[in-house]
This record gives structure tokens, C-alpha cells and sequence, in this order.
């Protein structure tokens, strides 16, 4: 069988006020139902049962049993996921564990992968202290979505002319009846391929109520060309992305958003001035919603622009950061969660979309260190702009320096995603002693001499403004020595 993936698209809704009130008063309910499923589902995993089956016929009655059955697949989706998560947090704890054979930990291990947690006198405390800290169990009691798979809905599509795309007939109350939502068009959901799923997931917020559906289709093909690329990419705000090839994508992004920072406290400023708080404001929510729209589209356009070269076999990525000091503290957050969530979004989907795949790499140190020869000191960045090596005078731009440390970081063995950062710089010495036989940490001690260029590749300009930048020809670090008795 094809390997399959899911895309979910929002519809507007053509709900008239009454309908819209009836999806809402139903949401009480529906999560009054989540919370009762998961304590029954939660106390089968602590017993070592596997999630499936309730019986619905024995659920109380403030629900339907068709609702029933979408509240408990709903609870089992989301407890699913919770233990893949823990299972791949468990790894660390259990091979940080002392005094253990080797076949001890490797039974540890078959038993993390089985869910046997709490049958487990080792695992049991483990799996407690990644509960209280960092995975705790979900929490139902603030959802606002409701996952109605076909047991509840049923989605029709809408006769041809219509101003509707989707009917959407959804299970009410015991004794109330159905609904029936009429839905528009998505133009992306309309020229997607795959099949329309009959699910509807029902998002209730303080002002609007949002319907997805989901299409399934094909999962791409892993791509395999004759030459491969392997693409370091690392984002930032001058520019969004820096890629190892010397490319940098998304100049003309930061200059859009200091001009809608500056438009944006004004507008804050006038509101508070008229005595209205600025999330109050319909215009303010606009403008905000509009900036976020517009940080989600570029990333989305920046990465579907790397992914046309058919070379591309993989991506190497660290974590993002879209903070500028030169920006507000209140535009920081918006597109950093806005710019955040798109790419993790679209990094999700890549492989399964087009094929590429990515790999992400530890963050620590990755604009410190030199693309050259690998030695990290913060005396490397003069500017923020600017890298230059204190160790092998290598120039460049700091942005593309960073996107291909981050790509040569692939290939350092021994770094963990979940390693101190001590830890992190202590193998990238070791690494760089090893190669050059240089303590490094004798290196940051000492003052900066004089600035001299050894043999940095110089920086041009191809084709204008383009944003792409070339490297003239290096002779390697080897053809010179610096004094380091």
C-alpha cells in the first residue's frame, strides 16, 4: 500500500448566527467528553492495556454515542502522539542511567518502545519527572477542537454554481438533531491533490469558529538524484534565509516589517490614548493578522524556492530565531511565533511533500564558529554582519558562515540535539585539536592581534542585487602558519 500524508485546509464558513451558537454551545460538551475518555484511556496505559475501544453505550448520555466514538478516537490521537514524544524523550534518561549492562539497557530500551512505563521499576520514575517538567499529559480542559471524523459528519459537496462548496451535516445533542453548515472555497484546497477525507475539525475561538477539512494523497518519493545537495540553511532577520551556496533569500522582508513595527505602535499608541486596549480592536487584530500572513507566505515562498533545484536531497537546519533589537518587543513576538510556526509547519510536510529531507542540527555556536577551519570564539563576529576568523583570517558574510557551520555540524560525530551547550563546544574543540593541532581554549584566552587576512575568500556581488554571493577561489588554511607557541 501507498504511503499516504494529510493536509488539512480551512473553509469559510457561510453559517448564519444561529448555527454559528449551536457549534458553540455543543463545544461545553464535547470537551466536558474529552476530559471523561482520557482519565479512562490514562488509567488503561497506566495498567499497560493498549488505547483503543470504549464502549460507548455505557458513556453518559450528555452526548450521542456517534459523538462518542469521534470524542474517543480524538483522545486517542492526541494520547498517541503524546507517548512517540516520551518514548523519544525516554532515550536520553535511560542511556544516562549508571551501573548497567548492556543488556540491562538494551531491555530498558524494548520496554520504553512498548509503553511498559509504569510495570517498570527503572522507567517509572523517569517517565514521572518528564510528566512534571516537560511532557506532561495533554490537557483537555482548555481544548477548543473538535475532531468529528465520519461517525458525527457527514461532507457533502455542494452542487456546481453554488456559492458553496461544502455542506457539512454535523451530529447535535441527543433529541436535537443535525446541523447543516454551509462552507466556501479554498482555492488551495479545491486544486489539491488527494481525496476530500469526511472529517471536519471545528475550532472554536473568542470571536470566529473555523472548519478544516483534510485531503489525503500520496506520500512523495524520497529523492535520490545522481549528484546530491545537502543545503545548509540558516534563518535570521536581514535576512530570512542564508544558505551554505551562498545565497541569501528574503532581503527585502526586514525592511517591510520595521515599516509595519513603526505603524504598528502608533496605532497601539492611539488606541490607548482613546482609552481602548489594543486587542479590543478589530482594526489592530487585522493589521496584527495581516503582518503574520505576511511572515508565513515568505517562509513558505523561501523554502518552496529552495526546493526547485532538483539536486536538493537534504536540509540542515537549526532552531530559528526572527528577533531583531532594532524591532519592538511586541513585533518580535508576533514574528517569531508567526515565522516559528510556519516553518516548523512546512519542515513537517517537506519530505512527505516533495521528497527533500532535514536534518536538524544542535544550535550552539553556529555563528561563533568558522566554516574554514572550525575554531569558535565571539572575537569572530566584529559585526553583525561581519565574520571574521581570529584563527585563520577568513572573511565573509556572517549569515552564509552560519548556514555552512550549520551544514558541516551534520558530519560532527558525538552532538546530540539535547547536549549542554559546555558540552557541544567541548567536542567542537576536540574536533578542531585534532585537526590542527591547537588547544583552542588557549586561543580565545589570548588578545587579538593586529587584523591581518591570511587567506579569507574575498566577497562580490553576482548579478546586481540578487542576494547571491561568491567566494573568489581559496588555497586552503594550509598554505599558511600563524604563530600560536
Amino acid at each position: 500500500m501507498t504511503p499516504e500524508v494529510s493536509r488539512s485546509y480551512v473553509l469559510p464558513s457561510h453559517a448564519n448566527t444561529r448555527k454559528t451558537d449551536a457549534i458553540r454551545e455543543l463545544l461545553p460538551h464535547w470537551r466536558r467528553g474529552l476530559i471523561h475518555a482520557q482519565v479512562i484511556q490514562s488509567r488503561r496505559m497506566r495498567e499497560g492495556r493498549r488505547l483503543g475501544y470504549i464502549k460507548t453505550s455505557a458513556m453518559p448520555g450528555y452526548l450521542s454515542q456517534r459523538q462518542w466514538k469521534s470524542v474517543v478516537n480524538q483522545v486517542n490521537a492526541a494520547l498517541r502522539s503524546w507517548q512517540a514524544r516520551m518514548t523519544s524523550a525516554m532515550k536520553a534518561p535511560i542511556a544516562a542511567i549508571p551501573d548497567l549492562t548492556d543488556a540491562q539497557r538494551r531491555a530498558l530500551y524494548k520496554a520504553n518502545l512498548r509503553h511498559e512505563w509504569w510495570a517498570n521499576a527503572a522507567l517509572e520514575p523517569l517517565v514521572i519527572d518528564l510528566m512534571r517538567s516537560s511532557l506532561p499529559l495533554p490537557n483537555f480542559a482548555s481544548c477548543r477542537t473538535m475532531a468529528m471524523d465520519a461517525s458525527c459528519v457527514t461532507l457533502e459537496a455542494a452542487e456546481s454554481g453554488s456559492p458553496h462548496a461544502v455542506w457539512a451535516r454535523i451530529s447535535r445533542r441527543p433529541g436535537e438533531g443535525t446541523l447543516l453548515i454551509p462552507l466556501g472555497r479554498n482555492r488551495h484546497e479545491s486544486t489539491a491533490p488527494g481525496e476530500r477525507r469526511n472529517f471536519l475539525q471545528v475550532t472554536v475561538s473568542d470571536r470566529d469558529v473555523i472548519y478544516r477539512v483534510v485531503r489525503n494523497r500520496a506520500k512523495a518519493k524520497i529523492r535520490r538524484p545522481k549528484d546530491p545537495k545537502v543545503l545548509g540553511v540558516d534563518w535570521g532577520m536581514c535576512s530570512m534565509a542564508s544558505t551554505s551556496d551562498g545565497r541569501r533569500l528574503g532581503t527585502a522582508v526586514y525592511t517591510w516589517l520595521v515599516a509595519r513595527d513603526q505603524q504598528l505602535m502608533a496605532l497601539e499608541a492611539a488606541l490607548r490614548r482613546q482609552g481602548v486596549r489594543p486587542t479590543d480592536s478589530r482594526r489592530y487584530r487585522r493589521f496584527q493578522g495581516r503582518i503574520r500572513e505576511y511572515v508565513r507566505n515568505e517562509v513558505g515562498r523561501i523554502i518552496n524556492r529552495l526546493v526547485r533545484d532538483p539536486q536538493l536531497a537534504e536540509i540542515v537546519v537549526e532552531d530559528l530565531d526572527f528577533r531583531s533589537p532594532k524591532l519592538s518587543k511586541r513585533m518580535n513576538r508576533l514574528i517569531t511565533r508567526a515565522g516559528r510556526g510556519a516553518w516548523s509547519a512546512k519542515l513537517a510536510s517537506l519530505e512527505a511533500d516533495t521528497g527533500v529531507s532535514v536534518t536538524a542540527v544542535h544550535a550552539a555556536y553556529t555563528s561563533r564558529a568558522c566554516s574554514g577551519c572550525g575554531y569558535v570564539d565571539k572575537r569572530n563576529r566584529p559585526s553583525q554582519a561581519k565574520f571574521r576568523c581570529a584563527f585563520c583570517g577568513r572573511v565573509l558574510n556572517a549569515d552564509i558562515n552560519g548556514a555552512r557551520a550549520i551544514r558541516q555540524r551534520r558530519s560532527l560525530s558525538g552532538i546530540g540535539p539535547a547536549m549542554p551547550r559546555h558540552q557541544v563546544l567541548a567536542q567542537i574543540d576536540e574536533e578542531f585539536l585534532r585537526r590542527w593541532r591547537t588547544d583552542p581554549r588557549q586561543l580565545r584566552e589570548r588578545p587579538l592581534r593586529p587584523s591581518r587576512r591570511a587567506n579569507g575568500a574575498r566577497l562580490a556581488p553576482v548579478n546586481g542585487d540578487s542576494g547571491v554571493i561568491a567566494e573568489e577561489p581559496s588555497l586552503g588554511v594550509e598554505t599558511f602558519s600563524r604563530d600560536t607557541g
